[in-house]
């Protein structure tokens, strides 16, 4: 080994001693050769920049439950802009999408309004008899005229470009005066004694179209052009993604936008749900254009893809996840539906939400038009509901509100709560040989609760000489357009002079071999053969009679047993030599308005009237079972021989175009 020069001799063992552990009672806190590396944790990443794109046209009625669901996604407001355009009104959209937009702009990260020219409307007042007032919205254009005689007295040109609040125009001088009042929007003309509008609809409605529901292609064209001038505002804002919105799409998942990022697709939609077998996409188009799926509606793009011209030609696959309940969307109508129509539909929207979810939160920013209930020309529309089942009678009440429907909530009989002696008081036996069809059982407690409800229902029509009432259980749904089509049946009903006891509004068939019969020129209506169910009916005074003179306390059975009995088309002979005269006049709404909210074995499924006791033994309980509840099932499919395709049918009957 060489030697190591003589200053550095001693250094030849130097690497040996750093192998060598330090040896104990070094400097305090110290357990190796460097103290520990102080750092500071690493800020969070910001959210994603997204855009969302709302795309409205005539959609006053669906925006205010829209805009509250897009309030609600819990995506950083600061890191979400807002693109809106609306186009070819004849109600007030834009006003709705203004006043929401001056509310909010300050919350979210920017905002872009694309209102197109509207038709200017001409306000004519006549003698007013107290000042003539404009109320103009930010960004109108507002010419105003008061005439005398025979000369112009003013003229109050626009535009007015205030952004916070809207100018008012006075017109104090001019109180016996005719004004013209020429104005995009006007407000309010609440202090005008005689008005007349005219609106010039060259710019509400498309050249090509049939109605203000047509998609047509001068419709879909300018769409196209909308969303594309939506999608490069993104790109110039260096957005990461867009989010297309439909006016009419409800977005209840307030995650959507976050699950839908995690999904890192570069086109994803949340499927959306509707009352049939409709959503938000299409599948399998044509030879020509076999896209696996094609989304028309709601959906995402990522923003952080270069430009392509056509999705197909680059083979960027178009994706909707189903892993969420995400919202709801209304089907499409025919051409020809009108304005009231579509709000209607919408309308059934929201009660579709309430029979499984929590009911729709409008838009705090915005003013919901108020709603005026009334009783559709009935003398009462009773709601039956048992004090205990609270969120059923709030989900029904709130139905009604929706559907402007008054009612009288009728607290219903509690069978389970009542004890033997209370029985007996109301002199209530079982039809002798009484066994329910399907479990072999006698009558139940919740049986004998749901006939008293009914019953005492009865005995009010008559008390008070009501000559027709509507009855609602708590737990059914509602279809389509329910208010007009049964306001409509029953004008049929009273032109034609029929002489009916019972109506049944809801009800499950259960004579399924032949086609029950057609009222002659009555819409929507056949005579009842044997049926289940008494969710909805409408009852006569002179119905209510003849089941009260039946006395059927004395011989009773369930209530939906009890009424066929009545009008004569009960299968079991033995339950019918009971009761006399059987000559209730009972027929059936056709389809049906009402159907129940659940099924057996439906999730959620609550059965009061199976779920009890034995009528006259407490200790013997009965519950519903899978194999056995054949009674609230889904009405079994008819064959072709047994439908009932004779019916005359109403015009709303094919408002909702066929599911694609």
């Amino acid at each position: 080994m060489a030697a190591f020069p003589g200053g550095l001799r001693g250094l030849q063992f130097l690497p040996l001693l750093l192998l060598l552990p330090l040896p104990p009672g070094g400097p305090r806190g110290t357990d190796g050769y460097f103290p520990e590396e102080r750092w500071s944790p690493e800020s969070p990443l910001q959210a994603p920049r997204v855009l969302i794109a709302l795309l409205a046209r005539n959609a006053a009625p669906a925006l205010p439950a829209t805009l509250g669901a897009l309030e609600r996604l819990r995506h950083p407001r600061e890191r979400t802009a807002l693109w809106v355009a609306t186009d070819h009104n004849t109600d007030n959209t834009s006003a709705i999408l203004r006043e929401w937009l001056v509310a909010v702009k300050g919350l979210y990260h920017s905002v872009e309004w694309r209102p197109a020219e509207e038709p200017r409307g001409i306000l004519m007042a006549l003698g007013c008899s107290r000042p003539c007032r404009a109320f103009l919205g930010p960004h109108l254009a507002c010419h105003v005229y008061a005439s005398g005689p025979s000369h112009t007295l003013a003229w109050w040109p626009g535009p007015c470009a205030l952004h916070t609040s809207s100018p008012v125009l006075h017109l104090e001088a001019f109180r016996s005066a005719v004004c013209l009042i020429f104005c995009d929007i006007v407000y309010d003309w609440g202090s005008l004694r005689a008005i007349s509008l005219h609106h010039s609809y060259s710019r509400s409605s498309y050249p090509d179209e049939e109605g203000p529901k047509h998609w047509s292609d001068s419709r879909y064209e300018h769409v196209m052009k909308l969303r594309q001038a939506a999608l490069k505002s993104a790109r110039d804002m260096w957005a990461d993604y867009i989010m297309f919105v439909d006016s009419d799409n409800l977005i209840t998942n307030p995650d959507t936008l976050s699950l839908l990022i995690a999904e890192n697709k570069t086109v994803v939609a949340p499927m959306l749900d509707s009352r049939a077998a409709y959503s938000n996409f299409w599948c399998g188009m044509t030879s020509q254009l076999p896209i696996p799926a094609f989304i028309p509606s709601t959906g995402m793009m990522d923003g952080y893809h270069p430009d392509f011209s056509l999705v197909p030609t680059l083979e960027v696959q178009m994706y909707v996840c189903n892993k969420e309940v995400y919202g709801f969307l209304p089907v499409p109508l025919r051409a020809h539906s009108s304005l009231q129509d579509e709000a209607e539909s919408f309308m059934h929207v929201q009660l579709e939400v309430m029979v499984k979810y929590p009911p729709v939160q409008l838009s705090r920013f915005i003013s919901a038009p108020s709603k005026t209930a009334d009783k559709m020309g009935f003398d009462e529309v009773f709601m039956i509901n048992l004090k205990r089942r609270r969120d059923r009678r709030e989900r029904m009440l709130r139905a009604l509100h929706e559907q402007e429907i008054d009612c009288k909530l009728v607290e219903a009989v509690d069978g389970k709560a009542m004890n033997t002696s209370q029985v007996e008081a109301l002199g209530i036996q079982m039809l002798p040989g009484y066994r329910d069809p399907y479990h072999g059982r006698p009558l139940t407690k919740g049986e004998l609760g749901c006939f008293l409800s009914h019953y005492n229902i009865w005995r009010e029509v008559v008390d008070r000489g009501l000559q027709k009432s509507l009855v609602f259980e708590d737990d059914l749904r509602f279809e389509i357009f329910f208010k007009r089509r049964l306001i409509n049946l029953m004008r049929d009903v009273e032109r034609e002079g029929l002489d009916w006891d019972l109506i049944y509004v809801g009800r499950k068939r259960m004579q399924v071999e032949q086609p029950e019969k057609a009222v002659p020129r009555v819409r929507n209506l056949v005579e009842a053969d044997y049926s289940y169910w008494t969710l909805a009916y409408v009852i006569s005074l002179q119905g209510a009679r003849k089941l009260l003179r039946a006395k059927p306390l004395a011989k009773m059975l369930p209530v939906d047993e009890f009424l066929p009995v009545m009008f004569d088309k009960h299968p079991v002979s033995e339950y019918k030599t009971h009761f006399s005269p059987r000559n209730l006049r009972a027929f059936s709404v056709e389809p049906l308005l009402v159907y129940p909210t659940h099924y057996t074995g439906d999730d959620g499924y609550v059965s009061d009237t199976e779920t009890s006791v034995v009528w006259n033994n407490e200790q013997v309980k009965t519950d519903w079972d899978r194999a056995k509840s054949q009674k609230m099932r889904e009405q079994q499919a008819l064959s072709r021989e047994a439908k009932n395709s004779d019916v005359l049918q109403s015009p709303l009957d094919s408002a909702a175009r066929d599911e694609l």
